[in-house]
C-alpha cells in the first residue's frame, strides 16, 4: 500500500509543530487531545481507526493487548498487507521517527491497558525498524 505524499506532509507538519523528547514519563501518557501522541494518531491514523464520539478503536484486543509492543510497532512502521476481510494498512515508518512511533505505541497501550504499560518501547521500535519488514 503506498503512503500518499499529501498525508506524509501533513503528518510531518504536525510533528514539526511540537517535537517533544521521549522520556520515561511518557509511559503514563493520558489520552488527552493536546498530547503529541494523540495528535500524531489523529493526523496519521484516525482516518481509518476512529469510532466516533472520541472513542479509540482498539479497546483491549489486538496488538495493543499483547505482552510486548513488537506487533503494534511493526504495524505502525510497515503496515499490514490486505487480507480477504480487511483492507490492509499503509506503513508510516517513512513519515514517523522512532520517537514518534514509540509515543503512539505507548499512548495506545495507555488508553487500552493503563494498568499494564510496556517496558522499553523505544528499544522495540529500534529493533523492528532495523528488521526492515514485518515479521509475519
Amino acid at each position: 500500500m503506498a503512503f500518499s505524499p499529501p498525508l506524509r506532509l501533513a503528518v510531518l507538519a504536525l510533528l514539526a509543530l511540537s517535537a517533544l523528547p521521549l522520556s520515561a514519563q511518557e509511559t503514563a501518557i493520558t489520552p488527552l487531545p493536546h498530547d503529541l501522541a494523540a495528535r500524531t494518531f489523529a493526523a496519521a491514523c484516525s482516518a481509518c481507526h476512529y469510532r466516533g464520539e472520541g472513542k479509540l478503536p482498539f479497546g483491549t484486543r489486538g496488538p495493543v493487548a499483547d505482552g510486548n509492543p513488537d506487533e503494534l510497532v511493526q504495524f505502525i512502521l510497515f503496515g499490514k498487507a490486505p487480507e480477504d476481510d480487511e483492507a490492509g494498512m499503509p506503513g508510516f515508518g517513512a513519515a514517523l521517527t522512532d520517537a514518534d512511533v514509540a509515543r503512539v505505541a505507548i499512548w495506545l497501550r495507555a488508553t487500552s491497558k493503563p494498568d499494564a504499560p510496556w517496558s522499553d518501547v523505544p528499544a522495540s521500535v529500534a529493533r523492528m525498524r532495523t528488521s526492515g519488514a514485518r515479521e509475519d
